[in-house]
């Protein structure tokens, strides 16, 4: 009888971890299959949520000129020094290292005061212009479905684990009360 009892409860609790797994394998090809309904879905998410307004705000940021202001003085040196020279020699002749000092104070003070705003309006322009959904559901439906496939099986690693161990659980559950109810009936 107690062979009976462990080899009942052993068979149940398979069954029910089989049965969650045979979901889950299910679950997983059917998002895969159906890749352009779930983009979809995402996209709207995403449009629902992520506002276009906000890159506005990031990219008229003081804190984006600061730093690129290495880079930008770089190719303001570069044109002063060299380009400048080149295209136009005659001022190469007027124009020493005090003068072309000031013409960067200029230039970068010119730059500090204006990129905000540039930056505010080529924001503007692209929140306006960017259809989120449209670009959300594109990049999701460019992914192939193997790679789409391992995109969706890390996050639902864990849940389909949870799913199994409650489908093993469960099926216990059901070979006890199977051999209680054989048992007492």
């Amino acid at each position: 009888m107690a062979t009976a009892f462990i080899t009942g409860l052993v068979i149940s609790g398979f069954t029910g971890w089989l049965a969650a797994r045979l979901f889950t394998r299910y679950a997983l090809t059917n998002l895969v299959n159906n890749k352009n309904n779930f983009a979809g879905t995402i996209a709207g998410l995403a449009a629902q949520y992520i506002n276009p307004a906000d890159l506005t705000g990031k990219l008229s940021d003081a804190g984006l000129l600061d730093d690129a202001m290495p880079t930008i003085e770089k190719h303001i040196d570069e044109f002063l020094e060299v380009k400048l020279k080149e295209e136009i020699p005659m001022i190469g002749m007027f124009i020493g290292n005090k003068t072309t000092g000031k013409l960067k104070e200029v230039f970068i003070r010119q730059l500090r005061t204006l990129f905000p705003e540039i930056m505010q309006q080529m924001g503007t322009k692209l929140s306006t212009s960017l259809d989120m959904e449209q670009l959300v559901r594109e990049k999701l439906n460019a992914i192939p479905d193997a790679g789409f496939k391992k995109l969706l099986q890390q996050p639902l690693q864990k849940p389909f684990a949870l799913l199994q161990t409650g489908g093993l659980v469960t099926g216990l559950l059901i070979g006890l009360i199977n051999f209680l109810l054989y048992y007492y009936l």
